[in-house]
């Protein structure tokens, strides 16, 4: 899929499996483990820094917010980190037994209630850097498309702007499954944005 999407795009996968065998022009997956802070940075020192980073692994928060500290630092000033399935946490998960937040209220806090990023597993100067750098935080939910029923379109415009408004409802946050983090570009002296989208509809 991704190397359809991104056709001109040297691809670097990483699984927890081991792949090292299969060979996919444009493309090399790693083996790794996503709450291993130390192997993922030594893959990024490898074939980093990267214009895109996508984070579809585990869905984990714990390990969403493993993977963001350890390459975060490899994304080239004016790229994109986009985190998938940010609501959501795997029945087994130590977020439910330790009630560790999603990645979707840590950014929430920090990109419209203006709050300081806090994680267990970001060290303080991570959380600074990541907050310095970032230009952009959007929220998204990627499974409404054009053709959608006008009441559906209307339904996630609406939600959209309660997120804004920082007075979104339980039942909104679980409508945004995606958040996108822009980072600053070299020459970059914009302020912070916060936008809450669809795939296909400027939602706000």
């Amino acid at each position: 899929m991704w190397l359809e999407f991104f056709s001109q795009a040297t691809i670097n996968g990483l699984d927890i499996s081991d792949f090292s065998d299969v060979e996919i022009p444009r493309a090399t997956i790693f083996q790794a483990d996503q709450s291993d802070a130390r192997r993922l940075t030594e893959i990024a020192e490898e074939v980093g820094p990267f214009d895109i980073i996508i984070d579809d692994g585990s869905h984990a928060s714990a390990h969403q917010q493993v993977t963001l500290g350890a390459l975060f630092p490899y994304l080239k000033p004016g790229g994109l980190y986009v985190i998938e399935d940010t609501h959501w946490q795997p029945e087994r998960s130590v977020e439910r037994r330790e009630g560790i937040e999603t990645m979707l209220t840590i950014f929430k806090r920090f990109s419209i209630y203006g709050e300081s990023i806090k994680s267990p597993y970001l060290s303080d100067e991570r959380c600074r850097e990541i907050e310095q750098n970032v230009v952009r935080c959007t929220f998204s939910h990627p499974f409404v498309d054009e053709n959608a029923r006008p009441q559906k379109r209307s339904m996630i415009r609406d939600i959209s702007r309660r997120v804004l408004k920082g007075k979104s409802r339980q039942s909104d946050q679980r409508l945004f499954k995606l958040i996108i983090l822009e980072k600053k570009a070299m020459e970059d002296r914009s302020g912070f944005e916060t936008t809450a989208v669809q795939m296909t509809c400027d939602a706000v």
